[in-house]
């Protein structure tokens, strides 16, 4: 099985919508509680079945990993940015935020290999990477009227940058399992294996006038699978 990761960010609906009834993107900060680190365990070898001619169902469904900590948007405050340029077209209007913001987060992922001493650097990457705002996902999930409930968690999709250093799933460090990856201990790997643990961790600042603000560990054990 080619078991994979994917880095991301997710938030967290507090403030609930109706059915029918849109979000509008200049309120949609008003339902998010808070976000949390995410990773959203995919089957690489189950994925390429279902994606054509459908979508990642049964790759995708079977687990999901949150970070310990909820970090609320006034804690983030301090943080926030400009987010990359988006291609024109993308932006339409209903997705067009007049105080368009994201936020300044380091984001890292750890491999540590079973049956080694060898835990090695894996990933770096930063929310800015990510192509959509949390705004604009639930503006646009809402949308059509789909009802936005308390606890609802919306995933960032894979955090990655354009240097391979911030790609953040080993499908893409592995260019699609065509390269191995090739460890600063000298071993080699594809995807995970049992016993292998991988350890995601974010944090925004660290400066001495804003603090750092932690989300704790995101981590997960391989186990063997159940017979």
């Amino acid at each position: 099985m080619e078991l994979d990761v994917e880095v991301e960010m997710a938030a967290i609906v507090g403030l609930p919508s109706e059915q029918f009834k849109r979000i509008p993107i200049t309120e949609a900060e008003d339902h998010i509680f808070g976000i949390v680190l995410l990773n959203d365990w995919s089957t690489r070898d189950v994925q390429r079945g279902e994606d054509f001619p459908f979508a990642a169902f049964n790759a995708k469904n079977f687990a999901s990993t949150i970070s310990p900590w909820v970090v609320t948007l006034d804690a983030l405050a301090p943080f926030r940015v400009t987010p990359h340029a988006r291609e024109e077209e993308d932006m339409l209007p209903y997705l067009t935020d007049p105080k368009d913001s994201t936020y300044d987060i380091a984001i890292s992922m750890d491999w540590k290999l079973a049956g080694t001493d060898e835990t090695f650097a894996t990933s770096r990457s930063n929310l800015k990477n990510a192509y959509w705002t949390f705004k604009q996902m639930l503006t646009f999930h809402a949308f059509a009227g789909c009802p936005m409930r308390t606890g609802d968690l919306l995933g960032t999709g894979t955090i990655s940058g354009d240097d391979p250093s911030s790609w953040c799933s080993l499908v893409e460090l592995t260019r699609h399992n065509t390269q191995q990856i090739k460890t600063p201990g000298g071993h080699v790997r594809t995807f995970l294996e049992d016993g292998d643990e991988v350890i995601f961790k974010a944090w925004a600042g660290g400066e001495a006038e804003t603090g750092r603000v932690g989300f704790g560990e995101c981590a997960g054990l391989i186990l063997p699978a159940q017979s």
